[in-house]
């Protein structure tokens, strides 16, 4: 497998699925984090912060 492909999945699978409390803000915090990953060159993390899916939410809930 690719290491493209690989960067696709979410590697540590949550064990049971989180959701924030208050959605908006947990995903304005993700949006900040992949916009100072961006300003650091790190343009991998930011797609993968600004995407949606379970590891986008586990981090939402986890920032919430």
């Amino acid at each position: 497998m690719s290491t493209a492909a690989r960067a696709k999945d979410w590697l540590l699978k949550p064990a049971t699925s989180l959701a924030p409390l208050d959605e908006d803000r947990a995903r304005l915090e993700l949006a900040e984090i992949a916009s100072a990953a961006r300003e650091e060159g790190l343009t991998r993390l930011a797609k993968f912060l600004a995407g949606k899916g379970e590891g986008q939410d586990f981090l939402a809930a986890v920032f919430d």
